[in-house]
């Protein structure tokens, strides 16, 4: 079903001939301190066993990996659904969702009418997607990430706005003298004002570059966190773009109002004033 993914044969027919056998995703060993042939106790929340107790006793016998040494799998748990569905005290014959793998991608959209139909007037209608429609809708069941992961980033955006703002109009507050000097020297009033709108975005871009290049080495981390519920995510050369111009807009916004403060600067009154 998933070609990406590999697993060793050997622990494949272990698993195909253990009831009670589960395969993990192989960086769960070292985070559980598991190891292949252990017995593990696992509490369930919400499925219990038909005696009552909710304690479901499983057989380690296989890891699974991503082929590509650079991708990483999502972390998950895999079992016999023979052994899960005779054992639960509670909807027995019951599935949450099948996966069906088409052929054709283009397809899709008439092979997910078509199984509908089929199960339209049954009492358990299906409703079928592809499989990045189905990550969204369940991320949905939590909110509307979009519209959170919006709002606070306005509001770190505007925040670093102001904190950007503070800290460039006290610079220029504490060099007034050296601007001075330097009118004195000839820089014409609008030389004086790209020096500090320059420095202004060049603050903002490389704080920009900084949170981009450590947001680019924790991505790997969160991916394996939210791959199985999200997708996998990354960080491509737009988004690179896009946060340097940003920066760039926030810069020039940031710089506008201790620029004007230099070009209208008197040098009689900044040297006395320094």
């Amino acid at each position: 079903m998933y070609p990406e993914f590999a697993i060793d044969p050997a622990q494949l027919d272990a698993f195909e001939s253990t009831r009670t056998g589960i395969v993990v995703e192989e960086g769960m060993l070292a985070r559980f301190g598991w190891s292949l042939g252990d017995r593990i106790p696992i509490e369930g929340d919400i499925w219990s066993l038909k005696d009552g107790s909710r304690l479901w006793q499983f057989d380690l016998v296989g890891t699974y990996r991503h082929r590509d040494p650079g991708e990483a799998a999502p972390v998950s748990l895999l079992m016999h659904y023979d052994y899960f569905d005779e054992a639960r005290s509670f909807e027995e014959g019951a599935v949450g969702w099948y996966t069906v793998r088409v052929s054709d991608p283009e397809q899709a959209p008439a092979i997910s009418g078509a199984i509908d139909a089929l199960f339209e007037n049954s009492p358990s209608p299906t409703k079928t997607s592809t499989e990045a429609e189905f990550a969204r809708s369940f991320a949905a069941q939590i909110g509307d990430i979009a519209l959170m992961a919006t709002g606070i980033l306005s509001a770190v955006f505007f925040t670093i706005l102001l904190l950007t703002a503070n800290t460039m109009s006290q610079s220029l507050r504490e060099r007034i003298p050296e601007l001075a000097v330097l009118k004195t020297v000839g820089f014409s009033d609008a030389r004086t004002s790209l020096l500090v709108v320059g420095e202004s975005v060049l603050l903002c871009v490389l704080g920009a570059l900084l949170g981009v290049g450590l947001g680019a080495l924790l991505l790997p981390v969160a991916s394996v966190a939210t791959q199985q519920f999200m997708g996998p995510v990354s960080m491509s050369l737009d988004i690179l773009l896009q946060s340097v111009a940003f920066a760039v807009a926030l810069g020039l916004v940031v710089g506008a109002l201790p620029a004007l403060t230099a070009q209208r600067l008197r040098i009689v009154e900044a040297l006395r004033r320094g």
